[in-house]
């Protein structure tokens, strides 16, 4: 059987040439960087070797790059840091609607320890409400989180509109996350989660939502923000690509998902409902 792995905003290999200079680190030099004893040593100059590559690449000093261990982790430091960081100046923040998770649950963290936080709405294409987030600014408004590229529908929001509404306010940006090969869709009548076992069982690896809420039997909080009805936000269906795949790989789920589409409508009701709606109740 064919094996064609379509869900890397989940999780996605090592580049082999990331893997060939990260081995020495898991292998051989395994020391704490943090230790005084020289086994961590040459584990701390890789560091900040790194770190100073990274600084030079993107135009800023070394100090400013903190590495953290996933995508949840860095959106937590910088929201409740940044708001930590500017409470004197005030304690309002905005977000979006369809943020990652791991903004939303800072956010709400943030209002228990005495912020304020206002999430803006976005349209029917995931494009946040420039209007709206122009009216959710406040006085005492500190930090804008705003998702640059949704995961989930791939939604690119205009991040350049955005800036302008900040710019000398004294309001700092987070324009988290990026994007690879991203195709949402939904196929009405039948449920995200049916499709995905099926088509695991012809080898094939794809989600159902963001990868944080794959497991949770509900609409995904993403395309119920852009008021996609309950039953067609229910068959979502995420492919996300990387470097490897190839055109056969995507031949081949589209030669597999239509027929396990038509058997999943067969057994469908509301499917049953539809067609009798369109032969005129016959």
């Amino acid at each position: 059987m064919r094996r064609v792995y379509l869900d890397n905003t989940a999780t996605t290999p090592l580049h082999p040439e990331v893997l060939e200079a990260m081995l020495p680190y898991l292998r051989d030099i395994y020391g704490n960087p943090q230790s005084i004893h020289n086994w961590g040593d040459a584990p701390r100059e890789a560091i900040e070797d790194a770190r100073a590559r990274l600084a030079d690449l993107i135009g800023s000093r070394p100090e400013e790059i903190i590495f953290t261990g996933s995508g949840t982790e860095s959106n937590n430091l910088a929201i409740k840091g940044l708001a930590q960081a500017y409470q004197a100046r005030g304690k309002h923040i905005v977000i979006s609607a369809i943020e990652h998770f791991s903004v939303i649950h800072s956010a709400k963290t943030l209002e228990k320890r005495g912020f304020a936080a206002t999430s803006v709405p976005v349209d029917g294409y995931g494009l946040v409400k420039l209007d709206e987030l122009a009216k959710s600014i406040r006085e005492d408004t500190i930090v804008v989180s705003i998702v640059h590229a949704n995961g989930e529908v791939g939604t690119i929001q205009n991040i350049e509109e955005i800036a302008k509404l900040l710019k000398g306010r004294g309001i700092v940006g987070h324009p988290d996350n990026r994007l690879p090969g991203n195709a949402s869709f939904c196929i009405e009548f039948i449920e995200g989660e049916a499709m995905l076992m099926l088509l695991s069982s012809w080898g094939i690896a794809a989600s159902s939502g963001s990868a944080c809420t794959s497991k949770a039997l509900k609409a995904s909080h993403v395309l119920t923000a852009m008021r996609i009805p309950p039953e067609i936000a229910q068959s979502s269906l995420l492919f996300t690509l990387m470097r490897d795949n190839t055109e056969e790989d995507i031949e081949y789920v589209l030669e597999t998902l239509p027929p396990i589409v038509d058997r999943l409508r067969q057994m469908s009701p509301l499917y049953a409902k539809f067609l009798k709606k369109q032969s005129g109740g016959r």
